[in-house]
């Protein structure tokens, strides 16, 4: 926009040859023709939007000329430059400085400067490697520009060289290794359940604080990085395709304490899987994925790590789990969810109909099991005949009120035939992608007596003094009755106090001052994601280990079926290092007596009851 100190807020002429693009037909796309203050006020101004329709062009039009009677150019200008869009998480010409050059903007050279004005045009693709053609033509573009409007000379000009942008961490971010993750969750969680605008968040004045607990989080980092020189001491070290990711919660209030998302950004000092202590190189990034949360919003296959949402479903229709039964049979064939749920599994081959077969880990799991055993366990047949039982739809809303977004995990939504798992049998199997983080929730959800509270990084958010509402949502995940909602999770908690048992899939995280968890493993068959989740009554602990390759599993050797498959290995071992160090120090913390309620279910076929 070169004639921006002479022109309004918008261009005539802009618009006209925009007008005149989309009359003649663009594929179906509306054509641009913004100048810079129309562009600011779509990005600093809330409720003006960024679709491409006619509405919300005029209504920037008209937003951009009275910003333009109000305000001085240079306030426009100072203002755009501050919060427009870099590309690379960068906002404003002062993190795109740090993060492409390692500089503040004051040190830049007039090359360097000129990168980031031409990276304005395509900010999501321009400092990406295979769009450098793209990126220096339009730097030539922009000195060309500057050469037409006598700030450049020519011989200035053809002297430059294109300065090679680089991919580092703003150091206003913070020190530590874990901030620029934490920065990003606060700023979605800003603009997703504040609704804050651009402009609210970078010239607001507000004062957010977390509730990140950089105590915990530093012990958390130490938990994985311990377990992964552990592994290298076995001779098996986690590849670069697997990944890491661990969310502690506060059941009370849903509070996220600490995380483990990622082994650091680019431009952070951070640890390897073989322990070795590097600095983080943008091509180090690409292969790790490591800007990518892998504790909030990566989803995963869960394993069985999901079978507390069914025996939840069952226990708030009136499953009683000290007295029922579950069909533990091997191998079984469930029911599709077509068929009333009153249905019983068989043991003898279905190969029409829609049925699903399950087979369990053991030929030696085999019969009947009560709620708590086969929880332990981890008897597949016995919560997948439960799954039906309970009610496919039944168990999709009860994982949305633990907090799932079940149409992003693909249990209520159409998500194409690979990923569909609405009315699937093997959701109960963890076969749908969740986060680590919902784990964390649901787990908290049960060890706070049913209460679900939302998870969330803000702690407070005040603006010249005056605070703003937390927009935390708290509700009764079992009962609405508050006395029978306690009492029916105390149930759920108790199935899920034996994970450390002798028979369980986790004896490894039993801790050693006796204190009581509720935890449960979870495996996929293939082995390319591995769960434990564990808590104390005060504190809730998920973790998981995956691999970023769809067709990619984790080593055979690193832990296999053992102990319950991962996730009672090495995702077992990550959490108890760190409950050890943080949790046993607490003290010894009582769950509630279990209270049960509710009828015997027996879901044994009258054929093989005994």
């Amino acid at each position: 926009d070169r004639n921006f100190f002479n022109e309004g807020g918008v261009s005539p002429t802009g618009i006209v040859r925009a007008a005149y693009s989309d009359v003649r037909g663009s594929n179906g796309s509306l054509q641009g023709g913004s100048t810079i203050t129309q562009e600011f006020v779509r990005n600093y101004y809330a409720g003006i939007g960024t679709q491409q329709s006619p509405n919300r062009k005029i209504k920037e039009i008209f937003v951009a000329m009275k910003v333009a009677k109000n305000k001085s150019k240079q306030w426009i200008l100072t203002n755009y430059l501050n919060t427009i869009y870099l590309g690379e998480g960068a906002y404003g010409i002062g993190a795109a400085a740090e993060t492409y050059y390692g500089e503040p903007v004051s040190k830049l050279s007039i090359a360097q400067a000129a990168v980031i004005a031409a990276i304005i045009q395509q900010p999501s693709t321009y400092p990406l490697p295979q769009y450098r053609p793209e990126l220096k033509m339009r730097w030539q573009y922009v000195l060309n520009g500057m050469v037409k409007m006598g700030t450049l000379t020519a011989p200035q000009a053809n002297a430059m060289k294109f300065p090679v942008p680089g991919d580092n961490v703003p150091q206003t971010v913070g020190d530590q290794v874990w901030d620029p993750y934490v920065l990003n969750v606060v700023y979605n969680e800003l603009t997703d359940v504040y609704r804050f605008s651009q402009s609210q968040i970078y010239t607001g004045g507000y004062v957010i604080r977390t509730t990140i607990d950089n105590a915990k989080m530093k012990a958390l980092y130490q938990a994985v990085q311990q377990n992964e020189a552990l592994m290298v001491q076995g001779g098996v070290a986690l590849p670069d395709y697997a990944q890491i990711g661990a969310v502690l919660e506060n059941p009370k209030d849903g509070s996220i304490e600490a995380m483990y998302p990622g082994p650091g950004y680019p431009g952070k000092g951070y640890v390897t899987h073989l322990g070795k202590k590097r600095t983080m190189t943008a091509s180090q990034c690409r292969q790790l994925h490591c800007e990518v949360n892998m504790a909030v919003y990566n989803r995963e296959q869960v394993g069985s790590s999901f079978k507390p949402y069914v025996l939840s479903t069952a226990v708030s229709q009136g499953m009683n789990v000290q007295t029922s039964t579950l069909n533990g049979f091997d191998p079984l064939w469930i029911p599709p969810a077509t068929l009333p749920t009153s249905t019983y599994a068989s043991t003898t081959p279905q190969t029409t109909g829609g049925y699903y077969k399950v087979t369990n880990d053991s030929a030696a799991e085999n019969g009947p099991y009560t709620a708590t055993v086969a929880m332990a366990a981890s008897i597949n047949t016995a919560y997948t005949d439960l799954w039906h039982h309970a009610g496919a739809a039944a168990v999709a809303n009860m994982a949305a009120a633990f907090g799932v977004n079940t149409d992003a995990a693909c249990i209520t939504a159409d998500c194409g035939k690979t990923l569909a798992m609405k009315n699937e049998a093997g959701i109960a199997l963890g076969q749908a992608a969740l986060t680590v983080g919902e784990q964390a929730t649901m787990l908290a959800t049960i060890d706070d007596g049913g209460v679900y509270h939302s998870a969330h990084v803000i702690a407070s958010i005040t603006q010249n003094n005056v605070p703003t509402t937390l927009m935390v949502t708290s509700h009764l995940v079992f009962n609405p009755d508050p006395t029978l909602n306690k009492e029916e999770a105390t149930q759920v908690q108790y199935a899920m106090s034996q994970d450390t048992a002798s028979y369980g899939t986790a004896p490894g995280a039993a801790l050693s001052n006796g204190q009581e968890i509720i935890a449960k493993t979870g495996t996929t068959n293939t082995a390319q994601s591995a769960f434990f989740i564990g808590a104390i009554p005060s504190e809730a602990l998920a973790v998981g280990i995956f691999t970023d390759k769809f067709a990619q599993s984790l080593p055979a050797d690193l832990g296999g079926n053992a102990q319950g498959g991962y996730g009672g290995t090495w995702p077992a071992a990550i959490w108890h290092t760190y409950a050890e160090n943080q949790f046993v120090p607490l003290g010894i913390q009582p769950f509630p007596t279990p209270v049960f309620t509710g009828a015997a279910w027996n879901n044994v076929p009258p054929n093989l009851r005994k």
